[in-house]
């Protein structure tokens, strides 16, 4: 397949997550930030697809080589990585809240 091909894939692709980061805003599902945090995400996905020349220099200079692959790999991974980790905080606050309102009706109850 033809890189090109792939590039025009993964813009389309970026381009649609980012549509939908902006509609949830727009549905109030995604905070400010939240929509700020995903808007240069998906961003940076775009422009890093659509300029690859910079990803090969920058992959150079850190070393990483084996085409631009494991830089995506190891990006990705990265940011996958993040994004459990923030996603495991906002469960933990959401359970101690819940908790917190449990124990008030119980103790309403008594």
């Amino acid at each position: 397949m033809d890189l090109i091909f792939i590039q025009l894939i993964g813009i389309a692709y970026g381009a649609g997550m980012l549509y939908l980061a902006f509609d949830s805003w727009k549905r109030h599902h995604l905070t400010r930030g939240d929509f700020y945090i995903w808007s240069a995400a998906w961003l940076g996905f775009i422009f890093a697809l659509m300029f690859t020349d910079w990803i090969n220099k920058f992959r150079l200079v850190l070393g990483i080589g084996g085409g631009p692959i494991p830089f995506f790999t190891i990006a990705g991974f990265m940011f996958l990585t993040g994004i459990v980790f923030y996603l495991y905080q906002k469960v933990r606050i959401n359970s101690r809240k819940l908790e917190k309102i449990v124990q008030q009706i119980a103790w309403k109850k008594n």
